[in-house]
């Protein structure tokens, strides 16, 4: 058996995680000298609620340290386990890919290493290709063949209610910013899979130019509806996640479509009232 093992970065819904055995190793926060693991000790709803009342207070996060995978790698071989595929976000937006080998060389199992090259969906439709196919009896090529195959077709575009966050985090330059604060331009990011890096891929002035923008951005290059893989993720906002999410059933109709709220990690980048849209297609437009 090939354990998949994870990062509570991807997003991944937790009804799919315990379908397919897949192990999801909680990112830790750490907020006012106090740690919480994600959507473990602290929900998502939790996490925005609290930012909301005070905004200026971001959390730290990531991976406390190699420890985190050599107790995944334990429990994994516990468990039956002959080998492990360990899919971590992108190397340039976190360090635990770094970690997750490092603690490699401590497993009793043989362990390999996945870079997604980004994080949220787009790391979570690989995990679930991956674990999908381990689940079908692939082979340890076969398995990681599919995480390849996904992270190159996979597309991840985020509207943004405010950049406050996006330019805290280093992603908006300062003018970018203040003119965008100034007219109530919204924008809209991609994840560059290739290149492992967060991106602006187009503005837009208000919330429902916004929002067209992030959904024909996503859809331009998807192929077959029957062939898509989608998710509709939000930021503490619920009723227009749920509003994108029937627009893209009626007007898209996707082979396979998923929601889900996006937990800490990219909400400290992103902020509350975002949006997103993920995935990608088996068959080239």
């Amino acid at each position: 058996m090939i354990e998949i093992i994870t990062d509570s970065t991807c997003d991944l819904p937790a009804p799919l995680a315990e379908r397919y055995g897949i192990q999801v190793i909680p990112y830790m926060l750490m907020w006012n000298n106090t740690s919480y693991r994600d959507r473990v000790d602290i929900s998502p709803e939790a996490f925005y609620a609290r930012l909301r009342k005070d905004p200026a207070n971001l959390p730290t996060t990531g991976i406390s340290g190699p420890g985190q995978f050599v107790e995944a790698y334990a429990q994994a071989h516990a468990r039956g386990a002959s080998q492990a595929v360990v899919i971590t976000i992108g190397s340039r937006l976190s360090g635990a890919a770094g970690l997750a080998r490092q603690a490699a060389e401590q497993a009793p199992l043989p362990v390999h290493i996945h870079e997604s090259g980004g994080l949220t969906m787009g790391m979570g439709f690989q995990v679930l290709a991956a674990a999908r196919a381990s689940a079908a009896g692939a082979s340890l090529t076969q398995v990681l063949a599919e995480a390849r195959r996904v992270r190159e077709r996979v597309r991840v575009f985020a509207y943004l209610e405010t950049l406050d966050f996006a330019y805290r985090g280093g992603r908006l330059s300062r003018v970018s910013w203040m003119v965008g604060s100034a007219l109530n331009i919204k924008g809209v990011v991609e994840v560059d899979h290739s290149e492992g890096i967060v991106k602006v891929a187009g503005r837009a002035h208000g919330r429902g130019r916004g929002v067209d923008l992030l959904y024909q951005l996503f859809f331009a290059r998807m192929g077959p509806p029957e062939r898509q893989h989608v998710i509709v993720l939000h930021g503490d906002a619920q009723e227009a996640g749920q509003n994108l999410l029937e627009r893209v059933r009626s007007q898209v109709g996707p082979g396979e479509l998923l929601f889900n709220t996006t937990g800490p990690i990219l909400g400290a980048h992103t902020g509350p009232g975002a949006l997103a849209l993920a995935g990608y297609s088996d068959s080239q437009p």
